[in-house]
């Protein structure tokens, strides 16, 4: 017996030391960092050549508590707002007792497993690779499936080394894609395997993932449920901008400033893209999609343009590409797969419907599939297409595609695929069908299509062969040509009101189809209002120009700058009446602006919106609009203090001439534009504030010369008018209500003169001032420098008659009006870029 004890303590020893001293453990984690190490791009048809690793990409999605019937299975699957809780796999894995996780989510999703401080050998088992031998042997031992997961190219194992890190609880163990195991009875076989183990060695970690109609089939007998939330807008860029970067440092094999410069550019150019196509954005939450468009925008060319591209590869790589290189069985193979569901998604789109009972589904598809498959039924078809994540079950018995653009995509490859073109043709003037229609003559003959929507002249229609045209559909050159001379006739003279009336509607539709939903249900247009717009609404309703009017004149599609509060709510009014629609358009609101789903767009850096600022509907029904200025950036309606004075001190540079006389004539003073020739002792006594009187006063009594008196002169001007005071918000809009109540407050604070037939000094400059400015404000008469200087210095004038009287209040709405016309003069001169614009939003 000693013997024996002996002899079994010694073996236990060297078993041990053998364990200790073989640094397996070292190699046998770089050996699994190894297989992990770049991001997973099987099945892909689109792939460059070069991977990104998965450290240079990694995003963690994050988990949320779930119940496995309550977690969506679609490959879009977006958990409910009230769901806020958002938990790294890490806080789990790195407790004192040990935890069993289920974590479930949506084809393409990924969640990083994180090594603790506790428990530091990472064991990791596709399950779909041991179904058989668990199915066959269902007693056989996990560390023997995990020997055989190392094969001849992994490190040697020490005799017993998994069984003792098992067995002392130092493992994490990963079981990947419990869905993946294709029978039912297989999979709950597997399940039951799981469970046994974990019995087995209780003190380790285990983190068991599935789709989620595959779990709910082999539940885990006390795991908690975690779903994989989807990527929010700040993951999406930070994924899109470590893709990119990764990619071009494995391609140039640098890591220099050009390089991350590169990719950059190119990172800010596809967000920018997805930005303005909502329908594409929608599918950045999913990991494995963002992925390949990340792939398709890098290798094959600009979105989304290549959206068909796009499209028939992440259908193709949800049926059969990513089982095909998984090795996993197909039935039936991956083109009958695609045909089944065209057929399905062109019958939904014929009914015009979203949804579909399972039962009409199944008639639908029935005879299809028994020609196709002898060994798959109806029911199991669904289950697969389900566990795939393209037809998922939105409600009990009611399934639909995972997004419309899966359907209308189908549907437009049934279409070509039968020569169907006639359906399309048919149905131009229906927008249901539109999104088909592209997406069919993005690959195929336009002709006949565009050649009805000209037939038609709907509006409908012809936004649909604009759309055609614009997203280089395969088109017949005089088509083309038919289209342009319809555009350009809009703004020929002579053109009939109804037609220009027409092609506007068209216009607005195609620019006011692209609406982003915003957090609190509401739609808004992303795009500002166009100058190729603006000026179709100034040709229908003869408005008032943008400030600088030349602007208008480039007819592009960029965006309007220079509009007035008052013209953006006319604006609005005019789509309201012109478009074919029941939708009733207004300006956006604050919440809007910055709601998350905007504010992408903001943050993306996209050329059509730098730095404007966006007209905002009144807080209150009757109050003006308000102006929302991006952050960083100084409101468009500034004037500050030294500017003002600066523009002061040009006014009298220029007037040098009649300052000149003033010094020769000593008793006169002339305000030439508006042709006041006082005396200056009568001048004294009629300008109470007596600005000019005190300004040239303090200048004559110092004998200065005539080279420095103008300037000497404005100075003191200034100093005697308050320019000094503040800086001044003015919008152009109030500039017209300053003028006319300034004008009628200073006449109720002017004293009578006694025995003076003719009306004060200061009441006839406000008379003047208010006729030489009100043409101006509104827009009948051209601003000039001239004017502008006549305007600005009465207006000073005025204000500091207003001080002089300690009205304070009036005194700063003379300046506010000094302060309005040199910002527009700035304006109209090129110092100063208007960046007001209008944006609809959807009531």
């Amino acid at each position: 017996m000693q013997e024996r004890w002996q002899e079994r303590i010694v073996n236990r020893l060297d078993r041990t030391l053998g364990q200790r001293l073989s640094r397996f453990d070292k190699r046998y984690r770089e050996f699994m960092l190894g297989s992990l190490r770049f991001i997973d791009l099987k099945g892909l048809a689109t792939a460059g050549f070069s991977t990104p690793e998965l450290d240079e990409v990694f995003v963690d999605v994050s988990l949320a508590f779930r119940e496995p019937n309550q977690a969506s299975g679609g490959l879009l699957a977006v958990l409910p707002a009230e769901v806020t809780d958002r938990h790294s796999i890490r806080d789990f894995l790195d407790r004192p007792q040990p935890v069993v996780l289920a974590v479930i989510g949506a084809p393409g999703t990924l969640c990083r497993a994180h090594q603790g401080r506790r428990r530091t050998t990472p064991i990791l088992l596709y399950l779909r690779d041991h179904v058989t031998t668990i199915a066959s042997t269902p007693d056989v031992a996990l560390p023997e499936l995990v020997r055989g997961t190392l094969g001849r190219y992994g490190p040697d194992e020490p005799d017993g080394w998994f069984e003792q890190r098992l067995h002392d609880g130092d493992c994490v163990v990963l079981l990947d894609g419990l869905d993946e195991v294709a029978r039912p009875e297989d999979r709950r076989g597997v399940a039951g395997w799981v469970e046994r183990h974990i019995r087995q060695y209780p003190k380790n970690d285990y983190v068991i993932t599935s789709r989620p109609q595959g779990y709910l089939t082999a539940r885990i007998d006390g795991a908690a449920v975690l779903q994989v939330r989807s990527f929010t807008d700040e993951q999406v860029t930070r994924f899109v901008q470590s893709w990119y970067l990764a990619i071009e440092r494995h391609s140039t094999g640098a890591t220099g400033e050009d390089v991350r410069l590169r990719a950059e550019s190119a990172a800010d150019d596809l967000l920018r893209r997805l930005n303005g196509a909502p329908g594409l954005y929608d599918l950045t939450i999913n990991p494995l999609l963002l992925t390949m468009i990340a792939t398709v925008h890098r290798y094959r060319g600009a979105l989304p343009g290549s959206r068909v591209d796009l499209y028939g590869e992440i259908c193709q790589v949800m049926l059969w590409r990513r089982q095909e290189a998984k090795k996993l069985p197909i039935e039936p193979n991956g083109d009958k797969k695609e045909a089944l569901l065209r057929g399905l998604a062109f019958a939904m789109m014929q009914r015009q419907v979203r949804d579909l009972p399972r039962a009409e589904i199944i008639a639908e598809i029935g005879p299809a599939l028994r020609r196709m498959s002898r060994k798959l039924t109806t029911e199991e078809f669904l289950a697969d297409i389900g566990s795939n994540g393209l037809l998922i079950e939105r409600e009990s018995g009611l399934h639909s595609f995972a997004h419309q653009t899966f359907q209308e995509y189908f549907a437009a490859t049934h279409i070509r695929a039968k020569g169907l073109p006639n359906v399309l043709v048919d149905a131009v003037d229906d927008v249901w069908w539109r999104e088909t229609t592209l997406l069919y003559t993005a690959r195929s003959d336009a002709d006949p299509i565009v050649r009805a929507c000209l037939i038609s002249t709907s509006v409908t229609a012809l936004s649909l062969a604009f759309d055609c045209a614009e997203q280089g559909s395969e088109l017949a050159p005089e088509l083309r040509d038919r289209l342009d001379d319809l555009l350009a006739s809009a703004f020929a003279s002579g053109t009939d009101p109804e037609r220009r009336r027409l092609i506007a509607d068209v216009l607005l539709t195609r620019h006011l189809r692209h609406l982003i939903r915003t957090s609190n249900g509401g739609r808004l247009c992303p795009r500002p209002i166009t100058t190729y717009l603006y000026q179709l609404y100034q040709q229908n309703t003869q408005g008032p120009a943008p400030e600088p009017p030349a602007h208008l004149e480039s007819g592009t599609q960029e965006p309007i700058t220079g509009i007035h509060g008052s013209d953006a709510v006319a604006f609005v009014h005019w789509v309201d009446g012109i478009t074919d629609s029941e939708t009733v358009y207004r300006l956006p609101n604050l919440a809007e602006i910055n709601d998350s789903a905007l504010h992408r767009v903001f943050t993306a850096p996209m050329p059509e919106i730098p730095t404007q600022s966006i007209w905002l509907e009144p807080y209150n029904e009757h109050g003006p609009p308000e102006l929302w200025t991006p952050a960083g950036t100084d409101h468009p309606h500034l004037i500050d203090a030294a500017t003002l004075a600066s523009h002061v001190r040009d006014d009298i540079e220029r007037s040098t001439p009649t300052v000149i006389r003033l010094l020769l004539l000593r008793s006169i003073i002339t305000i030439r534009v508006f042709a006041l020739d006082l005396d200056l002792e009568d001048f004294r006594a009629r300008i109470t504030g007596n600005a000019l009187v005190h300004a040239l006063t303090r200048v004559l009594h110092r004998n200065t010369s005539t080279a420095t008196w103008p300037a000497e002169f404005a100075q003191e001007f200034i100093n005697e008018t308050g320019v000094a005071k503040a800086h001044y918000v003015v919008s152009p809009d109030a500039l017209v209500d300053k003028v006319q109540s300034g004008q009628q407050a200073l006449v109720n604070i002017l004293e009578p003169q006694d025995g003076a037939a003719s009306l004060p000094w200061a009441h006839q400059v406000a008379i003047n001032l208010q006729e030489t400015a009100l043409p101006i404000f509104i827009r009948q008469q051209p601003l000039t420098v001239d004017n502008a200087t006549a305007i600005r210095l009465a207006a000073l004038c005025l204000a500091a008659e207003a001080d002089a009287r300690e009205a304070s209040q009036l005194g700063n709405t003379f300046r506010e009006i000094a302060a309005g016309v040199t910002l527009l003069e700035r304006r109209a001169t090129g110092q100063a870029v208007p960046t007001e614009t209008i944006m609809l939003a959807v009531t």
